[in-house]
């Protein structure tokens, strides 16, 4: 049985492509955070956020460039399909429909 934070992992991701999409596209790490806190997901480390990051590299959903030691993220098309649920990924949760 999966744990409680590892339950949340796709969730996160999910909210990951959800706050890029609102944000025209792209964001820093740091605001990915502060948004992430903001959405209920509190002591979510910078560390884990790369980590969902790059999970979302590998699947085609974002694309990354650094400036410095800050990660910025631009979604893709594949990411805005796994963010509005027309495409699915294993291990981004899908959005639910609905009120």
């Amino acid at each position: 049985m999966a744990s409680y934070s590892e339950f949340l992992i796709p969730i996160r991701r999910l909210s990951i492509l959800e706050l890029l999409y609102d944000s025209q596209g792209k964001a820093n790490d740091k605001v990915l955070q502060d948004g992430l806190d903001r959405m209920g997901f509190s002591r979510v480390s910078r560390a884990q956020i790369r980590d969902d990051i790059r999970f979302l590299i590998d699947n085609g959903c974002v694309i990354d460039h650094w400036v410095g030691d800050i990660c910025v993220v631009e979604i893709t098309h594949r990411g805005v399909d796994v963010a509005q649920g027309r495409e699915i990924i294993d291990g981004v949760k899908q959005p639910e429909i609905g009120v």
